[in-house]
């Protein structure tokens, strides 16, 4: 689910929103968890970070290593500022 993950860092809400859904379902699968539980309680089993998470954290590693790569600077340069932060 994470490969290419960065060019979701900042889609809409609703996509996120079945992203996390996707990743809790594979958690409930994992431990066997019944359909009923809660994310709080999926997150409660898992020693990683939420996939939301670690999307915006891999976005944000990209944007910084790759800040003066000639063909990614001018898409940097023209982002809203809170896209880079």
């Amino acid at each position: 689910m994470e490969y290419g993950s960065i060019l979701f860092a900042h889609a809409d809400s609703k996509l996120l929103t079945k992203i996390q859904a996707i990743e809790t379902k594979a958690i409930k699968i994992a431990f066997r968890l019944p359909p009923w539980t809660t994310n709080y309680w999926c997150y409660q089993q898992i020693s990683f970070d939420h996939i939301l998470n670690r999307i915006k954290t891999k976005a944000k590693k990209f944007l910084d290593k790759n800040s003066e790569d000639e063909l990614i600077k001018p898409l940097i340069d023209k982002a809203k500022p809170s896209m880079t932060g």
